[in-house]
């Protein structure tokens, strides 16, 4: 790894520890999520293998739950839904 790699994936580290949330592979990323990432300054690439990660913050994360909880609440009586948001296992 270069210096420069080094500084710029450690930059990278501290931003998840200071904004909290998730790092994906930029695979998983569509184009449009890619280039906000870019422009905010939360997309790694590693510049051996060119493999990119992007940082979702944890408020991506929050909104792509509550669309989950809407969808499930939509399609199924809302105690397993609640169920689910707590974590708790369904009873038998």
């Amino acid at each position: 790894m270069n210096s420069d790699n080094d500084k710029e994936l450690k930059e990278f580290i501290n931003k998840l520890a200071v904004e909290r949330g998730a790092i994906v592979s930029s695979a998983d990323c569509s184009s449009v999520e890619i280039a906000h990432a870019r422009a905010d300054g939360r997309l790694y690439v590693d510049a051996e293998t060119s493999y990119g990660y992007v940082l979702r913050l944890k408020e991506w994360r929050e909104g792509a739950e509550e669309l989950i909880r809407r969808q499930l609440r939509s399609q199924t009586p809302g105690y397993m839904v609640d169920q689910w948001a707590s974590g708790k296992p369904e009873e038998p």
